[in-house]
């Protein structure tokens, strides 16, 4: 039986004249997993705060109940960002850098254990190896190694390749894998998850789902992935007008719940907006139409007219980003032809023949592990990096919008009004029409008593949704979106998909959020080994090909050497074999039984094809699955020719 972790009751808690809770009522039990929802800024990292300790509800007649569990109430947050030491660190030792309390241990352990050598006097020596053994023992009692060892386990599951590195140097995806290190390493009893799926390749996602469907603690996670949500959550908690609604189910139970629940709504809304409209003739009548004017009826009246204000604020609010295209008629936007890329300072390509091409309307999506090159594909077709061969062909006078995933630093002390007004209380659109801020701001979402709010009292999403305000004054050809969807909350992201579902001109999508791209784009470019394969069926097309480039990173990843020595075979007869080649000859045995392997998954992925109901898409997956089983088999054929000149040297 699940037992009460926590529970909160009257809870109260606000920031000067900003309400964030009021009397709101919750509880987390021993099973739960939690998808906190709520618009950005309102409450979701307060809670957050609240459930670690950091900060305290207000205090209220009656007071605010947090009961806890009578065990020890563990809890441990996850942060959206990383808490850096001044000095470097690597990621082995970040571990007692985060968990402060086994440091002061450590720190005691290895001050006692170098001063045991240094001591002479006997009595002082024995006073100290006790105390040595005393923390052994709460070591071992507390298992502080068990859970550096399962942390270090995790590092290495992640694939954490540079894990000696000092942290600080880390990419945010690499800072991201040592976070979630920690959380599924502990055995704490609720982890509070903040956005963990940021600057997360898919690969990496799809472990921490799998992770988070195994473990045993209670969580709390906020995320903008839906399929993060619909897979790891049996309940929602939902931030609204100040209070906390408790939903037992799935997050896809909950959208079905929200959308039943907004059918009643606006069923009801029509049924009380007839009745207003027959009460409100009535009250238009004059006094000897209506003959003598019921009092109760005027009652009945005002009532009507505020629950019918009532049921339409308790409607969806609605976000109107109005991305404008330049209404370009031009087909082909940009053209990348026979492009190859690299850096200065690297050995290889970053790209080889590229041939890609951007058309009106095309909606691609980017995919890609962290460090594969998704950012340098934007930077090229920006042209913000020069192709080192090859050609880019861009329409004549191209306008290329861009919202990047580092965004730029908002003024602190400016107020939405300085900052989308630029000192004048006006904005202009794409289209030439004059707005006033307060008019524009509110399309974002914002009231009119955030106009004059400074900027940095703003939360990360919010952030975000000015930035986003500020970026579509401008019209563009092509949108290029940059991770648009972290840091956003999930009513934010819905409509921000269904305006890019909408918008008439290009957009090109570097995302990880596998729902975004399913419902927004209609191509998919996958970069993989420094080239592109190109999905004109979408995601789901791509998700397939997207299985077989795991099961091929899964086989190499067993088979992978830590020594490769790679000695080439020229053919010439020699009288004995050397230790090289008898090295070469294992490596190429090895490679051998590898690429089998692959041939074989391949083979079987192949005949499990129902050719009667086979549609395009799957076509050209059974196509692309087919050539590369090809390839396979070619190199297999030079690996037998180099095998079979190799033993032509053994047995000479």
């Amino acid at each position: 039986m699940p037992e009460i972790i926590c529970s909160l009751k009257n809870l109260s808690l606000s920031f000067g004249e900003k309400i964030i809770f009021k009397r709101a009522d919750f509880s987390i039990n021993t099973n739960d997993k939690i998808g906190l929802l709520g618009l950005n800024g309102k409450g979701k990292s307060c809670l957050m705060n609240l459930l670690d300790g950091k900060i305290g509800p207000d205090l209220t007649d009656p007071p605010c109940e947090f009961v806890k569990s009578n065990s020890v109430y563990n809890v441990l947050h996850i942060p959206q960002e990383i808490p850096l030491p001044e000095n470097e660190i690597g990621a082995e030792d970040y571990f007692y850098y985060f968990f402060k309390e086994y440091r002061e241990l450590k720190d005691d352990l290895d001050k006692i254990t170098l001063k045991i050598d240094q001591v002479s006097d006997q009595a002082e020596q024995e006073t100290l190896i006790q105390r040595q053994k005393d923390l052994i023992e709460q070591f071992e009692r507390e298992e502080i190694w068990e859970h550096q060892k399962k942390y270090n386990s995790y590092l290495k599951f992640f694939n954490l390749k540079n894990s000696s590195s000092p942290i600080q140097k880390f990419s945010g995806g690499e800072k991201r894998k040592v976070l979630l290190s920690i959380g599924l390493s502990s055995k704490k009893d609720l982890i509070l998850w903040d956005e963990p799926t940021n600057h997360l390749d898919l690969e990496t996602i799809t472990k921490l789902e799998q992770e988070l469907l195994n473990c045993n603690n209670a969580f709390v996670i906020i995320s903008h992935d839906r399929y993060l949500l619909s897979k790891v959550t049996n309940k929602i908690l939902q931030i609204k007008n100040t209070k906390i609604e408790s939903f037992n189910g799935s997050y896809t139970a909950y959208l079905e719940y929200l959308a039943q629940e907004e059918e009643a709504r606006v069923r009801l809304l029509g049924r009380l907006k007839n009745r207003l409209r027959r009460e409100q003739d009535w009250m238009n009548q004059g006094i000897k139409a209506r003959g003598t004017r019921s009092k109760k009826r005027v009652e009945n009246y005002v009532e009507l007219k505020q629950k019918v204000s009532t049921i339409k604020d308790q409607a969806k609010r609605s976000l109107d980003f109005n991305i404008e295209s330049s209404q370009r008629k031009t087909k082909v936007l940009t053209q990348i032809i026979k492009g190859s890329f690299s850096y200065e300072d690297a050995p290889t390509d970053q790209f080889r023949q590229l041939n890609l091409t951007v058309q009106n309307k095309n909606k691609i999506g980017i995919l890609g592990p962290n460090g594969s090159g998704k950012t340098t594909l934007i930077k090229i077709i920006t042209k913000n990096l020069i192709l080192s061969s090859g050609k880019i062909k861009n329409a004549e006078d191209l306008i290329i919008g861009h919202f990047q995933q580092t965004r730029d630093e908002l003024p602190a002390e400016d107020t939405p009004y300085d900052y989308l007004g630029e000192g004048t209380d006006s904005v202009t659109l794409v289209n030439g029409r004059k707005m006033h801020v307060a008019g524009y701001i509110k399309k974002f979402m914002f009231s009119g008593e955030d106009l004059y709010r400074p900027l940095k009292t703003f939360s990360g999403g919010e952030r975000n949704r000015i930035q986003l305000a500020k970026n579509l004054l401008t019209p563009a050809d092509i949108w290029i979106f940059d991770e648009p969807t972290n840091d956003l909350d999930l009513e934010t992201i819905q409509v921000l998909e269904q305006e890019l579902t909408d918008y008439p001109g290009a957009v090109i999508i570097v995302s990880h959020d596998r729902a975004f791209l399913s419902a927004v784009t209609n191509k998919i470019w996958v970069i993989s080994n420094k080239e592109i394969e190109q999905f004109d069926g979408g995601y789901a097309q791509a998700e397939q090909y997207l299985d077989i480039l795991e099961l091929e990173r899964q086989l190499e990843e067993e088979e992978r050497k830590k020594d490769q020595t790679s000695v080439q075979v020229d053919g010439t007869k020699k009288t004995k074999a050397s230790n090289a080649d008898k090295r070469r000859g294992q490596e190429v045995l090895n490679e051998i039984q590898n690429i089998e392997k692959k041939v074989e998954t391949l083979q079987q992925r192949l005949d499990t094809f129902d050719f009667s109901s086979m549609d395009e898409e799957q076509a050209t997956f059974y196509r692309k699955v087919s050539e590369k089983k090809d390839q396979l088999e070619e190199e297999l054929l030079s690996l037998y020719e180099e095998q079979e000149s190799l033993r032509a040297l053994f047995f000479s």
